[in-house]
Parts: C-alpha cells; sequence; structure tokens
C-alpha cells in the first residue's frame, strides 16, 4: 500500500504493528470511493487490513483502533 502523505503506513514495535491513519480512497490513487461516510468507512478499513497484512498482522489482532 503506498501512502498518500509523507508518512509511513506502518512500523513494527517489538511485538506491535502500528499502522498509520487509512483513508477512504481507492488504492493507489487520493480518490475517494464514493460520497458517502459508510463507502469511505469500508475502503479505509480495507486499506488498514492491507496494511496490516503487509506488516504482517491481521485485523483480528488489532488491539485498539480510533476513527474520526
Amino acid at each position: 500500500m503506498t501512502a498518500v502523505g509523507p508518512y509511513s503506513p506502518w512500523r513494527r514495535a517489538g511485538d506491535f504493528v502500528i499502522i498509520s491513519g487509512q483513508l477512504g480512497v481507492t488504492p493507489g490513487t487520493s480518490e475517494f470511493v464514493g460520497p458517502t461516510a459508510a463507502e469511505q468507512l469500508r475502503q479505509a478499513l480495507q486499506n488498514s487490513k492491507a496494511v496490516l497484512a503487509e506488516g504482517g498482522a491481521t485485523p483480528d489482532q488489532v488491539v485498539k483502533g480510533t476513527l474520526f
């Protein structure tokens, strides 16, 4: 997953994988998937899942998430 901004999508800290904020954009672009919050949230969660996988983690290992 390529970062939209100048930050690392994920980093490992010991046993933890810390991921940066994910947007509801289509991977590889900076275009939002749709106009609704529901569409964008679904895509943001998919993007989070992909970033977690890059770090060797899965969604069922997540201990905390914050939604803005």
